[in-house]
């Protein structure tokens, strides 16, 4: 595991910090940092979970989070899925509150 500064994709005037391991990545939560997406109580130390699927986020994700009653996330322009970079590259993803309010995003690969 290294640690990993990168630039906000939502503030490009902020830098932050993630674990590295493999292809998987671990955004950290800074003190006082406020970083869109959020989870609904951040605190310090605390971190994003981010997990992966082979299938279109916007097709097999988000139907059955809406369907269940869930809330994702829209951002950028009023939409739920976002274009981002992840630890190797550029991907889709879907941001929702899992039961607690952490932030969790589903992602591909294949933008």
């Amino acid at each position: 595991m290294k640690a990993q500064t990168f630039t906000s994709p939502s503030d490009p005037t902020k830098t932050r910090v993630a674990l590295v391991f493999g292809d998987q990545k671990i955004n950290l939560h800074e003190k006082d940092m406020q970083v869109t997406p959020l989870a609904q109580h951040p605190r310090p130390g605390s971190t994003d979970l981010c997990l992966w699927t082979d299938q279109p986020v916007a097709d097999c994700i988000l139907p059955h989070w809406l369907a269940m009653g869930g809330d994702p996330l829209k951002l950028e322009g009023g939409n739920f899925v976002v274009q981002r970079t992840g630890a190797h590259g550029p991907l889709t993803s879907v941001y929702i509150y899992d039961p607690d309010g952490n932030l969790i995003e589903v992602a591909n690969r294949s933008c």
